[in-house]
């Protein structure tokens, strides 16, 4: 093979032993999160959601399976946001005591959540989701895996839908470009799969929208990032997306930072 894709961080040193060969790729504009149905029952409350993100330890995650190749991120956002990054906020930590704390006052009787995945669709994808299952088990959260064959399958309200993996792709340089896109009332999980709405959070989406003041959309990012993160969490970050390529040392290709790979004769000299 001229490139492989998708390599797993694990056989990268796989890849650097063959003669002739190495990897390119790393962390893209993109971060891989889980989107929470909260139209389950086991889901509707927030304190749960919320326990599920502070029972997942992010550092761990990326020093171990992806070998520190990657990074979490502050949040939903990227640096590439200029002056509307929060350099400052402080996204879920991992605090195992408070997750127990939470789903005691939600109540939480052990009731089991549905988690659907594809076959590795992302790198490592199957066993990110079974180093989640054991974190959330180790605070009381019953969380059972299922595979699926593609995305549909992954999102079908049928069978109680419960979470799922997705990426939040960065398309352009503005929390407009992930936070509104990905989460706001126009948005897959708001209009098309319907599994989380929020008023206030619209309200502000619609501020990041119009708005020419930057102070004004700095504090209506920050605002939503707290709706995201801590009072009515439709999903949580893990980390960013990273894609890496084993290829030919002799073959001139770069390769970008998004999921997109371009063989035009201009990016192969």
């Amino acid at each position: 093979a001229d490139i492989i894709t998708e390599l797993g961080p694990d056989q990268i040193k796989t890849v650097e032993a063959i003669s002739g060969c190495h990897v390119v790729g790393g962390p893209i504009m993109n971060i891989r999160v889980l989107v929470y149905d909260s139209t389950n029952p086991v889901l509707a409350d927030p304190r749960v959601r919320r326990a599920l993100s502070l029972a997942i330890d992010r550092k761990l995650i990326v020093d171990t399976l992806y070998d520190g190749r990657t990074t979490v991120t502050r949040g939903l956002q990227h640096p590439s946001f200029g002056p509307l990054y929060l350099a400052d906020y402080q996204p879920p930590g991992y605090d195992p005591d408070a997750a127990r704390a939470l789903l005691k006052a939600a109540g939480y009787d052990g009731a089991p959540i549905l988690y659907r995945i594809l076959n590795n669709y992302y790198a490592l994808q199957v066993q990110t989701a079974q180093v989640l299952v054991e974190m959330w088990q180790a605070v009381g959260l019953k969380v059972n895996i299922e595979v699926k064959e593609n995305f549909s399958q992954v999102l079908e309200a049928k069978g109680g839908r419960g979470i799922y993996d997705t990426s939040d792709t960065i398309f352009w340089q503005d929390p407009v470009g992930i936070v509104v896109r990905r989460y706001g009332p126009a948005s897959g999980v708001q209009a098309q799969y319907k599994t989380w709405s929020n008023a206030e959070f619209n309200k502000l989406c619609d501020t990041l929208q119009t708005s020419l003041d930057t102070d004004e959309r700095r504090r209506a990012v920050a605002a939503a990032l707290k709706i995201y993160d801590e009072t009515d969490p439709p999903g949580t970050t893990l980390h960013t997306l990273a894609m890496f390529y084993g290829k030919r040392r002799d073959l001139h290709w770069t390769p970008y930072e998004a999921e997109f790979m371009d063989f035009r004769a201009a990016n192969m000299t």
